[in-house]
């Protein structure tokens, strides 16, 4: 399976609360990343466990963003069928609060 499609979301954001600032990133491995408070990210996600460790396609990119945002609330977006038993983090992966799938909300705090 490949990462979701995230601009389905965002067009429906962008429709029904116009009033909301949303930043699509350029995740090309040299772009400039915003440095602007955030409150919320969403993250496309390969794979995931239970725990918030993901794995992505990003190459790194979206783990460099998520860690200049630490006050953010991170959430990553995934497929029922992209749940593994664990994912090995590495040192610079940063975990997300919530995973939401088609089916469930996993809200990582309350595994701990």
């Amino acid at each position: 399976l490949n990462e979701v499609d995230t601009l389905p979301i965002i067009k429906f954001l962008q429709t029904t609360y116009p009033s909301i600032q949303i930043v699509q990133p350029n995740t090309h491995k040299n772009a400039t990343m915003s440095t602007e408070s955030m409150d919320v990210i969403i993250v496309p996600v390969v794979g995931f466990d239970t725990q918030g460790n993901r794995i992505g396609m990003g190459g790194g990119w979206y783990d460099k963003f998520l860690a200049m945002h630490p006050e953010a609330i991170k959430v990553g977006l995934a497929y029922d069928e992209c749940e593994v038993q664990k994912v090995k983090p590495e040192a610079h992966d940063v975990r997300l609060d919530y995973i939401v799938t088609p089916t469930r909300l996993i809200d990582t705090h309350q595994l701990e």
